[in-house]
């Protein structure tokens, strides 16, 4: 089972449902994707963040599984 967690260095600023990070690369995010980033400060798993989020917003599970798959995607590639 694969864990997700931020990587080591890259800090962001919170200001209404945005969080910027540094060094030239920054991501906007909606309430879901700041929650994302709260949920990976520390070792979590991809159900588990998935489980949340279900729990937490309006979204079914398979959609939810896809939209937070490309966030990670993304957020990956920086």
């Amino acid at each position: 089972m694969s864990h997700f967690r931020r990587k080591e260095g890259f800090a962001g600023l919170r200001g209404a449902d945005r969080l910027i990070g540094v060094d030239d690369r920054y991501h906007v995010l909606d309430a879901i994707g700041v929650r994302v980033w709260d949920l990976c400060e520390y070792a979590t798993t991809f159900d588990r963040i998935v489980d949340v989020l279900v729990a937490e917003f309006d979204v079914d599970p398979q959609t939810c599984r896809s939209d937070i798959a490309d966030l990670i995607g993304a957020l990956r590639d920086d």
